[in-house]
């Protein structure tokens, strides 16, 4: 432990800290490290145990590296906050040097990815016989019952990808009679049948033209990239906005699995 940074630490009040998304420069030495320092989930985990600054804590076993992404992938300051802030000293102490320890850990962490949240998201949507399908896959406890999961899968992913096909040619279908008489923004007629996906591309599409002939192909490819990322960020905390108990019960299932990996001793 380095004593200089525990010193530091200690000035830490974890309730005050607003977590912020990717890699943060550490302040410049023997400056102080307040609650307002921009830093991620694992960064403040180091300097709450008096490590040096770092986002990978030696205190924290690696099996808990996934919480990285899930930090920069949350792009609200107040919500990465909710979901990670109380787990700060969950994490803290896990280190562990046994390899069977790590491994068990990772599998159980698949176990709850696969077989509980990809089964709630599909709850969600509403496709009750893939849930079932995924629940009735055995527990992921090794390697030969991880593949087995990650074959089902394979499987339900062909399936859906060639239902998928199926709607984009009815899409295309339907929309065809309305394209060949009329200018492309008519097309939006048939929006209600389309994902908002589809629905903004119909919308960016004149404009995406325009670009594609005056600039060329790549300056319209990162357009339409950088609209359509846009759109599906916007669809995402549309969602979490008119569905506020899909966010809560997310946070409670990854408290959930995180204390359950940390309780794991053996």
């Amino acid at each position: 432990m380095n004593t200089e940074s525990s010193a530091i630490a200690s000035k830490l009040d974890p309730s005050k800290i607003i977590l912020k998304s990717g890699a943060h420069e550490p302040p410049e030495k023997g400056e102080l490290v307040t609650e307002s320092a921009e830093m991620c989930f694992m960064e403040a985990v180091s300097q709450l145990a008096g490590e040096k600054w770092t986002d990978h804590p030696k205190c924290v076993c690696e099996s808990f590296g996934f919480l990285r992404g899930v930090n920069d992938r949350i792009r609200d300051d107040d919500l990465r906050t909710r979901a990670l802030g109380p787990l700060y000293f969950v994490v803290l102490g896990t280190r562990t040097e046994s390899r069977a320890l790590f491994d068990k850990r990772v599998y159980m962490l698949r176990d709850w990815t696969i077989r509980t949240e990809i089964v709630r998201l599909l709850r969600r949507l509403k496709r009750e016989g893939d849930a079932r399908h995924i629940e009735s896959i055995a527990p992921i406890v090794d390697y030969e019952t991880l593949e087995a999961a990650r074959a089902t899968l394979r499987t339900m992913r062909d399936e859906a990808r060639r239902e998928r096909d199926e709607k984009i040619a009815e899409l295309r279908k339907k929309g065809a009679a309305i394209a060949a008489s009329a200018d492309i923004a008519d097309i939006a007629a048939i929006a209600d049948i389309a994902a908002p996906i589809t629905k903004k591309l119909i919308a960016i599409w004149p404009k995406l033209v325009e670009i594609r002939k005056a600039q060329g192909y790549w300056p319209a490819r990162e357009y339409a990239y950088s609209e359509l990322y846009a759109a599906v960020h916007q669809a995402i905390e549309e969602q979490r906005k008119a569905h506020p108990e899909y966010t809560d019960e997310w946070i409670a299932s990854l408290h959930g699995i995180v204390r359950k990996l940390a309780e794991t001793k053996s």
